[in-house]
C-alpha cells in the first residue's frame, strides 16, 4: 500500500509505503499551537516508510530531537513530526489517500484545550511531554 499526502499549496508532497502502525489525537500544547486546532491527528510509521516526493527543499523544521515539526515554508502546512531526525509521525489531515486507520486514542489529555470536550470513548492518556507554562500558556 502507498499512501500519498502533501501541503495546502501543493509544493511539498510525500508518500508512506506500507500500513500505519497506529493513529492518535494529540492534545499537547505544542500540537494544538502547531495545528491551530483542539488537537492534532497523527499516524505513526516505521523508520524508512516515509519519503518526500517533491518540494523537500521547502520543508522547514521547528524543534529538535524528539517531536520536531516538519512544515511547508511556503504555505505553513504542518506535515509530519520527526523523532531524532527521522519522520515517524504523519499529520493525517495532509493525506490525499485513505490511510486505512482512524485515531485509536487520545494522548496528552491533561494539556487539552479547556474549551474542547472529548466526547468519544477512545482511551485517554495523561500528561504531555511539553506542558504549557506561564511563559507559553
Amino acid at each position: 500500500m502507498t499512501i500519498r499526502g502533501g501541503c495546502l499549496c501543493g509544493e511539498v508532497t510525500y508518500e508512506v509505503t506500507g500500513n500505519f502502525l497506529s493513529a492518535m489525537n494529540c492534545h499537547c500544547s505544542r500540537c494544538r499551537r502547531a495545528h491551530g486546532a483542539a488537537f492534532a491527528s497523527y499516524g505513526e510509521v516505521k523508520p524508512g516508510q516515509f519519503r518526500w516526493l517533491t518540494g523537500e527543499s521547502n520543508v522547514s523544521t521547528y524543534g529538535e530531537g524528539k517531536g520536531a515539526y516538519c512544515f511547508c515554508s511556503r504555505c505553513g502546512s504542518n506535515l509530519a513530526a520527526t523523532w531524532e531526525g527521522e519522520v515517524l509521525e504523519v499529520a493525517l489531515g495532509t493525506l490525499k489517500d485513505d490511510p486505512g486507520i482512524t485515531p485509536g486514542y487520545h494522548q496528552h489529555v491533561e494539556s487539552k484545550a479547556v474549551w474542547h470536550d472529548i466526547l468519544d470513548d477512545k482511551k485517554q492518556f495523561g500528561q504531555g511531554y511539553l506542558e504549557p507554562t506561564d511563559e507559553n500558556a
